[in-house]
């Protein structure tokens, strides 16, 4: 079941998520990203690299910085040029550093796979703002089904590592408390440090089931 996802999963999303597992698996915050160009090939890649030294990016990176975001290595790869027909493929929904990125770089639409329910104000933002109406993007997601559950859960099982506490995880829990509970679970049982030495597809049929439950899914 697992590996029909999988395979069945559009190009551009595979390569966010391969893009994300290369971040966890580096230490540093899990998204990915990645922007096709009009004739729907990629143009651009990118993922967070914040806990990494910064002589380990590729040229036009920013690593081992607070900046270091999936969608800023992708967008800064763009040539500087309006983007219509563009499209970021990107694992987390958006923060704040990243979602004005988006509109000064101009690209028009936005796929999320995870919610980061912290961020969810900066929809309301755009709409009374006459200086961004030139810059008026369209965001689709979140993901439905385990995918975009995986999505949520990643980024939080790096961070609740990292660090347990802060309003962030406060407004998770308050949003997905299935999914707070499966990271905090898979952090202190060990699993998300096993989680380094496994490949994507191992660690989700780890917790597949538990996935497929945490996004409404019937199980098969």
């Amino acid at each position: 079941m697992l590996d029909q996802a999988w395979e069945e999963l559009p190009s551009p999303w595979l390569q966010a998520f391969e893009l994300a597992w290369e971040s966890y698996r580096a230490g540093s915050p899990p998204v990915g990203a990645v922007v096709l160009g009009p004739d729907g090939a990629v143009v651009a890649r990118g993922r967070s690299r914040r806990s990494e030294g910064a002589g380990s990016a590729p040229p036009n990176h920013l690593a081992g910085s607070r900046l270091a975001h999936a969608e800023i290595n992708a967008l800064a790869q763009l040539p500087v040029d309006h983007h219509a027909g563009h499209e970021l493929y990107v694992t987390l929904e958006s923060c704040l550093l990243c979602w004005a990125a988006i509109r000064i770089a101009r690209v028009p639409l936005v796929h999320f796979a995870g919610q980061d329910p912290q961020w969810r104000f900066l929809g309301q933002l755009a709409g009374p703002q006459p200086a961004l109406v030139d810059r008026a993007t369209s965001m689709d997601g979140p993901m439905a089904g385990p995918f975009g559950a995986w999505a949520t859960l990643l980024p939080l099982v790096e961070r609740l590592w990292r660090d347990p506490t802060g309003i962030r995880i406060d407004h998770f829990r308050q949003s997905v408390p299935a999914l707070v509970d499966l990271a905090e679970q898979i952090v202190s049982d060990g699993t998300a440090a096993r989680f380094v030495g496994w490949t994507q597809q191992e660690a989700l049929a780890s917790i597949w089931d538990d996935l497929v439950a945490a996004a409404g899914q019937r199980r098969t």
